[in-house]
């Protein structure tokens, strides 16, 4: 297996990101039309809440059903378990639980440092999960 490090991983990122920032805004655009105002703060906390579940939920599913995230995929990588198959749902729940630890202030760099020293690339959350990012 082609083990993939930070840099193609950085460009799923991107692509994810720019995924979940256009559902972010439909999301936004569907709380108005239920009534809430951008102005409160019950709008900021429910937007917030929801974008973190549906962050959660993308990553999670995407991996664990189809064996990568859009950006993943469309970079030519997949998520697979140690046999190389499909790291299926429950691992994949596990390894994007442990992307909350990758979300705190600095803990990218972290996460980066993780994934180049480990001859298997893997972050933390694969770590746990045992997955691997590897070429398609």
């Amino acid at each position: 297996m082609e083990y993939k490090g930070v840099g193609p991983r950085f460009g799923a990122i991107v692509i994810d990101n720019i995924v979940m920032a256009i559902a972010g805004v439909i999301l936004g655009v569907l709380l108005m039309m239920a009534g809430l105002s951008p102005e409160t703060e019950e709008y900021a906390d429910t937007t917030s809440l929801l974008c973190l579940v549906l962050a959660f939920g993308y990553y999670s599913f995407f991996e664990g059903v189809f064996g990568g995230t859009i950006g993943k995929l469309l970079l030519g990588m997949r998520v697979v378990n140690a046999e190389g198959r499909n790291c299926g749902l429950g691992r994949a729940l596990v390894r994007n639980l442990l992307r909350i630890i990758d979300a705190l202030p600095f803990a990218y760099i972290v996460g980066a440092a993780l994934v180049d020293s480990s001859d298997k690339r893997q972050r933390l959350g694969d770590r746990v999960a045992k997955t691997y990012v590897v070429a398609r």
